[in-house]
């Protein structure tokens, strides 16, 4: 009997995704925020409205954008894995540590994806430190403006090439059952409640192998079309050499570098036009390290 290769891997990374899994359900983690939809319903009513604020505001922006599409699930390709997905928790805090962001983000469980057949290149480039640290240091010394943004729901934006297919995440068919938003974008995009559903991804969801190399094209695109072009010792990096501004890129966070704020603004407003984000003003936090200047004396 020949051995079937992609069979006998996805049935080796469904026990090893169970075990993990079942494990992960009993875990609260360090700082006490929970892991899991159900977690959440067993938390004292103020802390659990926040989660439960946050979950939804992720749905319905996923359900909005167009990212899922249902289907009934016997309609699954025999083909295709289905591959689940968990809602990923997290507190933002301010320098004090204290909390100002509950946040919800659905992530795929990407690494139960098979190469060949769920994703095939997925290379992409993000600045790294030193580049953008001398990038920082040479806008203290000129005087230059240095303002950040977020893209909202980067991913999102990007459609996927491969056919995806993932359960229906934790919480959602609680919610739309209370929601009516939900429940309206859920019929929208052909969900069924007669039936076992499934969800096929129109576009890309966090943690796909896939997911950081579509977005990354989507961006050199949109950079191009304004001026800004990659540096070649670091392709997260983009110059306009006419206004002698850069963007530093690291996934959905962007950092603008330049001597003109009228300019980086109007880049900002350029930027949201295609893609909505948030401006965050003068840059104060990046990737976890606290910007602090003192612009009379030019320091960092």
């Amino acid at each position: 009997m020949q051995l079937d290769y992609y069979k006998l891997l996805a049935k080796t990374s469904s026990y090893i995704l169970s075990f993990v899994y079942k494990a992960r359900k009993r875990v609260i983690s360090k700082d006490n925020t929970p892991t899991t939809y159900k977690q959440v319903l067993r938390l004292p009513r103020d802390e659990r409205s926040k989660w439960l604020e946050a979950i939804t505001k992720e749905f319905i922006q996923l359900l909005e954008l167009g990212v899922f599409k249902f289907l009934p699930k016997s309609l699954l390709p025999s083909n295709c894995k289905l591959i689940t997905c968990q809602n990923v928790l997290k507190v933002k805090k301010e320098a004090k540590n204290r909390p100002i962001k509950y946040q919800s983000r659905l992530v795929a469980r990407g690494f139960i994806q098979v190469e060949g057949l769920d994703y095939t290149i997925t290379y992409a480039s993000t600045s790294i430190p030193p580049t953008w640290r001398i990038l920082l240091a040479i806008g203290a010394v000129l005087d230059e403006e240095i303002e950040q943004s977020d893209f909202i729901g980067a991913f999102l934006n990007s459609a996927l090439r491969e056919e995806i297919y993932i359960e229906i995440p934790e919480g959602l068919l609680d919610l739309a059952a209370s929601n009516k938003a939900i429940y309206k974008l859920l019929l929208k995009y052909s969900y069924s409640p007669s039936t076992p559903n499934i969800i096929q991804l129109s576009k890309a969801l966090y943690s796909l192998k896939q997911s950081p190399r579509e977005w990354q094209d989507k961006l050199k695109i949109l950079f191009k079309s304004l001026g800004y072009l990659p540096l070649i010792s670091d392709p997260g990096v983009f110059y306009n050499a006419k206004t002698c501004h850069f963007i530093v890129s690291y996934v959905d966070d962007c950092l603008f570098i330049g001597p003109n704020i009228g300019c980086i603004t109007d880049l900002k407003k350029l930027l949201n036009k295609v893609y909505a984000i948030e401006d965050l003003g003068p840059a104060a936090y990046f990737l976890g390290i606290q910007i602090i200047r003192d612009r009379p004396n030019r320091r960092l």
